[in-house]
């Protein structure tokens, strides 16, 4: 049976409004594991890219984990750099 575009629209939101992707950021940057990484990285995008096309733009423009993500790799910090130099290698193999 198939679900309604209206079903699908508010488990998005719910997810949206729970923050997932930003934890899905949070995996993406704390995680110790390359392979985890990358399937938290292939989830957000994937995740993004439904959510552009189901949700209301206001929503997509204004819950944005993008510069949460973009800030961790512009760090400063040693390790954070390094870490994302790492699972930035990992994603392209």
């Amino acid at each position: 049976m198939a679900k309604s575009k209206a079903y699908v629209r508010a488990r998005y939101l719910v997810a949206y409004r729970a923050k997932l992707p930003d934890a899905l950021v949070c995996v993406i940057v704390t995680s110790s594991e390359p392979e985890l990484s990358v399937l938290a990285t292939v989830l957000l995008g994937e995740f993004l890219y439904l959510a552009y096309f189901l949700l209301p733009r206001e929503l997509n423009m204004t819950g944005h984990c993008l510069p949460s993500l973009l800030a961790e790799v512009a760090s400063s910090d040693h390790l954070r750099l390094e870490l994302a130099a790492c699972q930035s290698t990992e994603i392209r193999y």
